[in-house]
């Protein structure tokens, strides 16, 4: 979380190189992770949090980048998915520990899975960190044009292009990209004009100009996390122990966390034929509805029906919420922003995790929690039909004075 929000500092050094450095990290987070002692363990995991805050704000913003703006959409879409693979795969690791009463009271302590297969859990993010580290040094080693033109390297913005588009379509394309570095500037004389600098912290979200994409921005992440899926991705086995299903409670996990992982990409295929905020507006309330249902199965005892709306629930959130809110805040926010946005987002993926288990009891809301969050994907639709703006088939000069106030103003000065 706090990594989350100071990352937006070193993108300067570019997003491919901190990106690598990343990797380097949670490799060191995984070493220290090997070793059988509680706090060591604790503090490789405090590592790797640090890491996680990190990537969360360096890659949405380097796949937006870098993808052709016509193709941002399911490039947005295949980052969600990797992400809900990971989650997946960690679902199926959890597969091999009993969690019913009588398989934990059987286990023998000198087993594998008791005393080695933690180690499994916490090393096999090295195996893909590897790949990624091998493939960036050896296959992709390129930063974003976004990056190349902020330093005027144009050759290798150019080397770049040529293994994207074909020769007719570079120079226009180099043309096409855009960078936010535009700030008012008063001289001594009083005469406004544009000057060339990153817009600080401040600027990006008090400047009367800009503030309005980082507020939009910010406020969508927030309520991706009211949406509650987290509360279903952090406590389903929780949840679904107390359905009377014959299915054990992470075997259930893992249906719901493999509809999560397909769902992705049944998105990809929308984002290319519908707008952002149109399938924002339609899955969101889908959500909602779902989670209501969810509510009265939950509070009536109808396990199998909660498993399905559950199931409907994280579908319709991979539909549009989970990787259009990315995809979103990586084409309007600038470095600072999204740094802030993603702060947030996980500031309340923290908040989320902490008062889930206290709401879950019977005695405070049980079944309510769901009903209570399905009422906030319908303030979150109520949002984006006021606030949010469409952005799918603008180009990126478009999209850069979408939220803008002065935005007749600057074009009129561009084109002196």
């Amino acid at each position: 979380m706090t990594s989350a929000l100071g990352a937006g500092q070193f993108t300067r050094y570019g997003k491919w190189n901190m990106i690598l450095a990343t990797n380097v990290l949670v490799l060191l987070a995984v070493a220290i992770c090997m070793v059988n002692n509680s706090i060591v363990i604790l503090f490789g995991r405090f590592v790797y949090g640090m890491a996680a805050g990190a990537f969360t704000v360096f890659v949405p913003k380097y796949t937006s980048e870098l993808a052709p703006s016509e193709y941002r959409g399911p490039f947005g879409a295949v980052n969600q998915f990797m992400c809900t693979l990971g989650i997946l795969a960690c679902s199926l690791l959890g597969l091999a520990i009993p969690s019913k009463a009588g398989e934990v009271a059987a286990l023998d302590e000198n087993s594998f899975i008791v005393q080695q297969y933690w180690r499994v859990v916490w090393g096999l993010p090295a195996v893909f960190l590897l790949i990624q580290i091998t493939l960036m040094l050896t296959v992709f080693k390129y930063e974003t044009p976004v990056t190349y033109k902020q330093r005027a390297d144009y050759d290798k913005m150019s080397e770049l292009f040529s293994k994207i588009y074909i020769k007719e379509q570079i120079k226009m394309r180099m043309d096409e990209v855009q960078i936010q570095q535009e700030s008012d500037h008063t001289d001594e004389d009083g005469n406004s004009s544009l000057k060339v600098s990153q817009p600080s912290t401040r600027d990006t979200f008090c400047d009367p100009n800009i503030r309005r994409a980082a507020w939009v921005g910010c406020a969508l992440s927030i309520f991706q996390q009211l949406s509650g899926i987290n509360a279903i991705i952090f406590y389903s086995s929780t949840i679904f122990a107390s359905t009377g299903s014959t299915l054990a409670p992470n075997t259930q996990t893992a249906l719901v966390m493999a509809v999560n992982c397909a769902a992705v990409v049944g998105s990809s295929f929308m984002l290319n034929f519908a707008g952002r905020k149109s399938l924002m507006f339609l899955w969101t309330a889908m959500c909602g509805v779902f989670l209501f249902v969810q509510g009265a199965a939950t509070i009536s005892g109808w396990g199998t029906i909660e498993l399905v709306m559950t199931m409907a629930f994280v579908a319709a959130f991979e539909f549009a919420p989970g990787p259009i809110v990315w995809l979103y805040m990586g084409e309007i926010l600038n470095d600072k922003g999204i740094s802030v946005a993603v702060f947030l987002n996980w500031l309340f993926t923290l908040v989320i995790g902490l008062i889930t288990p206290f709401l879950l009891k019977p005695s405070v809301l049980g079944g309510g929690t769901f009903i209570m969050f399905g009422v906030f994907n319908i303030l979150s639709c109520i949002f984006i039909a006021l606030f949010m703006k469409e952005t799918k088939g603008l180009s990126d000069e478009q999209v850069k004075y979408l939220y803008r106030k002065d935005r007749d103003v600057i074009k009129e000065f561009e084109k002196q």
